[in-house]
């Protein structure tokens, strides 16, 4: 609605946005910002809601509260990807994420830090009830980044549906090249599924331990380069 426009300030807009609603609405507006006294919310409960809502925002230095308990299918997918001057994310509280209707990928968070190059720390991320793809790529190439969440406490990577279906990429990708990241998040998941874990740590250079309580790693390429590019001690 409003890409590529110079528009400077967000629009009063619905909290509930519905499928799709805000997808892309604000996409390269680099001039774009929240006022440090505006309070605005957004409910990422509807699928692909806000995905690249924001993206490109180079001037954006302040998000909406993303107070929802449950995330849709790419509800924030990309939705902050390229936002160079944002040094603070959102809370994510969710601890639901929903899958795509008939199968198990949701991408809910997929993308959507990535080449937030100001960024240095990432939010916590209490979700135990993930699907495929939910955190792939998320804090990519966040080369400032050097704080990621306590804990990802998922300890079952399977369709919670048929508890048969794996699910594949979860954490793809999520660090990939954060270059200053010190404190890696506790993996506390035992058996690892595919994908889940590929290039995870990739190109993390500054960062030298992870607590990982993985026993079965047998899942095609589940952690294939996941720590390339860095010396840690994995315990």
């Amino acid at each position: 609605m409003f890409a590529e426009t110079p528009l400077t300030k967000m629009p009063s807009l619905p909290q509930n946005p519905e499928d799709s609603s805000y997808w892309g609405m604000f996409e390269d507006c680099i001039y774009l910002n929240i006022g440090e006294n505006e309070n605005i919310s957004i409910y990422g409960r509807a699928s692909a809601c806000c995905w690249e809502m924001f993206k490109g925002c180079a001037s954006l230095t302040k998000t909406p509260k993303l107070p929802s308990g449950i995330v849709g299918e790419k509800a924030y997918m990309s939705m902050f990807e390229g936002c160079k001057s944002l040094t603070k994310a959102p809370e994510l509280p969710a601890t639901r994420l929903y899958p795509e209707t008939g199968n198990t990928f949701g991408f809910n968070y997929a993308y959507m830090f990535k080449d937030c190059t100001n960024l240095t720390a990432a939010p916590e991320l209490p979700a135990e009830e993930i699907t495929a793809g939910c955190y792939l790529g998320m804090f990519q190439n966040c080369i400032n980044l050097v704080t990621g969440p306590s804990i990802l406490p998922a300890t079952v990577f399977a369709d919670r549906y048929s508890h048969t279906q794996e699910l594949k990429w979860c954490y793809s990708n999520m660090f990939k090249n954060c270059a200053k990241l010190e404190k890696a998040p506790e993996l506390p998941a035992l058996i690892l599924t595919q994908d889940c874990y590929e290039k995870m740590f990739f190109g993390c250079n500054s960062l030298n331990y992870i607590k990982c309580s993985a026993t079965d790693i047998s899942a095609t390429d589940c952690t294939v380069d996941w720590v390339a590019g860095a010396s840690i001690t994995i315990n």
